[in-house]
């Protein structure tokens, strides 16, 4: 029972590092949103530079996210649970956002925002159910 309990505590803990990496993706996100909006109203290629550096930003937590999600998913199929949980970052694009410097292109890039914002709230959500029934797994193992 004691090992099980050990396994959970592991799992909770790879559950908040996912946590973490997708909470600072969905600032970077939110930030990137702001900067679109700016960009929409004549902001010019400066702030689409800080634009598209956000969503970089986010980029690379989501990367660091999809390993730990690959990870978690792994684990969860071991003990007979599905856990395939995975974001597609998708194709941002950034040589049409700078060279067609323009209220479409802006338009389009600021939609790509929302889709992933959307997406890695969704996953977000998924995580802390995930998170939240492992907190109870480890406490029925610890009662045993």
């Amino acid at each position: 029972m004691q090992s099980s309990a050990l396994q959970a505590d592991r799992l909770i803990g790879l559950c908040d590092d996912i946590l973490g990496h997708l909470a600072e993706a969905q600032r970077q996100l939110s930030s990137a949103k702001n900067w679109g909006l700016l960009d929409i109203f004549g902001g010019g290629a400066l702030v689409t530079f800080i634009k598209h550096r956000k969503v970089d930003n986010c980029h690379a937590r989501l990367d660091a996210a999809n390993g730990l999600l690959q990870q978690l998913g792994n684990e969860l199929k071991q003990v007979g649970q599905p856990g395939q949980l995975y974001i597609e970052a998708g194709d941002f694009a950034y040589f049409a956002d700078y060279f067609f410097d323009g209220l479409f292109a802006d338009l389009y890039f600021q939609n790509k925002i929302g889709e992933l914002r959307r997406q890695v709230d969704e996953v977000y959500e998924r995580v802390e159910k995930v998170r939240d029934a492992l907190v109870k797994a480890r406490a029925f193992a610890r009662s045993q």
